[in-house]
């Protein structure tokens, strides 16, 4: 006939001594070890506590309609200078842009623009440009992790060389980060939420170029062209054209990580070598008790009560 164990359970055998005791001390001396040594050793191996994360992300970007178009020519007396702010129109002696073209692209009909397409056209008649300046503004936008919501621009700039031709400069919209984000899922950062170009500041001075780049430049967050491919067409003309195709592909963003989300991959980390720790502890505590190696007094369900 076969024999099944079909049911078992474990009798429990309690040791007690009096609190202040050499078996109270040697067993809450391993306990406090079993978790506090599996914390100095995974906080020391590092990545514990996540300072960064990063996730990546296609953003939302409209191209605002501001732009500001600049160029030194070969004669000091007569540069050229054309924008669309109704505050510089003080400049309008040098505006010599009687043609400009935006196109915003949807590729993959996710409503996301994908690219765009800027051409600005400069009469430019006997006057030959050496250097020139491009600042178009723009509304980016992030939605998963990090919700946040900035204004940014495009800005091109080319010095020290002669410009007689048409230009076509192929480039990517990038994400440029001094620090990670501040995240919170469930509110819009908004900190660089604020025009490029200050309408009111510049109607009190002199519009002033350097200065605009460097607190541009100075910011966390901005976005900067990436894998830039500039062509030029010679053709005899009173038109200097310059036309700029930029994508604007997946970014990879850095963000500080929230406490909840820490927490969740640090436990799992400290769980992990806590059961190492807590196995040896348990066998050692037995092992003491086992032997009587300290003094305690024994209740087991299998002796019998005076």
């Amino acid at each position: 006939m076969v024999v099944l164990e079909i049911y078992s359970k474990c009798l429990p055998i309690k040791y007690k001594t009096y609190l202040i005791s050499k078996a109270t001390f040697f067993t809450l001396i391993l306990r406090i070890i079993s978790v506090i040594a599996p914390f100095v050793i995974v906080y020391n191996s590092r990545a514990f506590w996540l300072k960064q994360d990063s996730f990546y992300e296609q953003p939302s970007v409209h191209f605002r309609g501001e732009y500001i178009f600049g160029a030194l020519t070969n004669v000091a007396t007569s540069p050229i200078f054309c924008s669309n702010y109704p505050f510089l129109q003080k400049y309008a002696e040098f505006d010599r842009c009687p043609l400009v073209k935006v196109i915003e692209v949807t590729k993959n009909g996710d409503d996301k623009i994908d690219e765009l397409q800027f051409s600005v056209t400069v009469d430019i008649t006997e006057l030959e440009i050496v250097s020139f300046y491009l600042i178009l503004t723009l509304d980016y936008s992030l939605h998963t992790v990090c919700p946040m919501k900035m204004q940014s621009a495009i800005i091109v700039q080319n010095n020290g060389q002669s410009f007689t031709r048409d230009i076509t400069l192929n480039a990517q919209l990038g994400l440029f980060q001094f620090e990670p984000l501040g995240c919170h899922q469930h509110k819009t950062n908004k900190r660089y939420n604020y025009p490029i170009v200050n309408e009111k500041e510049e109607n009190t001075n002199k519009f002033d170029l350097s200065r605009i780049l460097e607190e541009y430049n100075l910011r966390n967050v901005s976005t900067r062209l990436i894998n830039e491919y500039m062509t030029q067409t010679p053709r005899k003309s009173s038109e200097f054209v310059l036309n700029l195709i930029i994508q604007y592909p997946i970014h990879h963003v850095y963000y500080t990580p929230g406490f909840w989300q820490e927490v969740k991959w640090a436990w799992i980390q400290f769980l992990s070598v806590f059961v190492i720790f807590l196995w040896f502890t348990e066998r050692i505590i037995q092992y003491v008790f086992d032997n009587r190696l300290v003094p305690f007094y024994e209740v087991s369900p299998l002796k019998k009560t005076q």
